[in-house]
């Protein structure tokens, strides 16, 4: 389970408009060099921004995160759980909610730990 800061901290980033959004990878640079994310990816680069490294099996184009499971498509469950990551992906990559719905979404349905 996040924390709540985590979690309000990833609710303002993807409300933002700061993040472009990227489907179908957690993070990938366009043509032009710009980085967007999915909603996890987003995530991801809250807790640890430095965590980014190009996908060599990707070509660089897609990026992996030190936060990533073996197979790159989500986050360590120690992160956020694989059922929550999956209604996530789902969201972003089928349904196309944009980056502030998401927001919405995990808002309603993401439970978070608070600190002692």
């Amino acid at each position: 389970m996040i924390s709540k800061d985590v979690k309000d901290a990833w609710i303002a980033a993807l409300r933002s408009g700061r993040y472009e959004q990227a489907e179908g990878a957690m993070a990938r640079e366009t043509p032009d060099g710009q980085r967007c994310y999915c909603a996890l990816g987003v995530l991801a680069d809250i807790i640890d921004p430095c965590g980014w490294s190009p996908d060599e099996e990707m070509h660089g184009s897609y990026l992996t995160h030190t936060l990533a499971r073996n197979d790159y498509a989500y986050l360590n469950e120690d992160v956020l759980p694989i059922e929550v990551q999956q209604q996530l992906a789902d969201l972003n990559d089928c349904e196309l909610a944009c980056l502030a719905s998401i927001a919405s979404w995990i808002d309603a349905n993401v439970a978070a730990e608070v600190a002692p």
